[in-house]
């Protein structure tokens, strides 16, 4: 028998080598990594960015918008409507009924 790679077995035919395992290129290993991150990040922006602008939120924001502002209107007409009625029935003032900014104070001495 020979003592070589190329051995035969009983019937003369070749023994076959063992697959050679292949390794990827190191710099093949790092595109996929390096890829892949970007493609997260891409993601990631998109949907924290784009989405709102485009999703389905945004197109029911489009059509809430005007029922969105009568209710601000109308929050804003009510803290008018509050602020005048504390205004009147409150006693004790300090400075111009006419000031830019009034403060109320609530407390309770007892």
């Amino acid at each position: 028998m020979q003592e070589d790679d190329n051995a035969l077995d009983k019937d003369n035919t070749q023994i076959e080598d063992k697959p050679k395992q292949t390794h990827l290129p190191s710099w093949l290993s790092w595109t996929v990594i390096i890829i892949g991150l970007a493609m997260l990040v891409i993601g990631m922006f998109l949907g924290y960015f784009i989405r709102p602008l485009v999703g389905p939120e945004a197109q029911a924001a489009k059509g809430t918008a005007t029922a969105q502002a009568h209710e601000v209107e109308t929050q804003v007409a009510a803290n008018q409507q509050m602020m005048e009625y504390l205004t009147d029935n409150t006693k004790h003032f300090l400075g111009s009924a006419d000031a830019p900014v009034t403060i109320i104070e609530f407390s309770d001495f007892q």
